[in-house]
């Protein structure tokens, strides 16, 4: 059963799908009353998409997905990143690695 409650805390996270947190809850067999309190790492785990592969990792509001993080439509093993001065933050990191060598 969907509660009011549930769907606007939904919304606010998941505005194209206001039942996503209901669903995520249901399939982790997660309780959730009206009294629920949620910790910030929780609450974080229902904000930010996480993903590992090779020794790649990447986090990311899930606001962002879409907009921000996008994968390629034609070829879905082509991820793009286009969040403002990434490329200058890899770069100097890299610098950075390569001057303490």
């Amino acid at each position: 059963m969907i509660l009011k409650e549930d769907q606007k805390i939904g919304k606010k996270f998941y505005p194209e799908n206001e039942n996503y947190f209901v669903e995520y809850a249901d399939q982790n067999d997660i309780t959730i009353d009206i009294e629920f309190k949620a910790d910030g790492r929780m609450v974080s785990s229902f904000s930010r998409l996480h993903a590992r592969a090779d020794r790649i990792h990447i986090q990311f509001e899930y606001r962002d997905f879409g907009t921000v993080v996008k994968i390629n439509e034609d070829n879905p093993e082509i991820v793009k990143i286009h969040p403002p001065g990434l490329e200058k933050a890899i770069l100097k990191e890299q610098q950075e690695a390569e001057s303490n060598d």
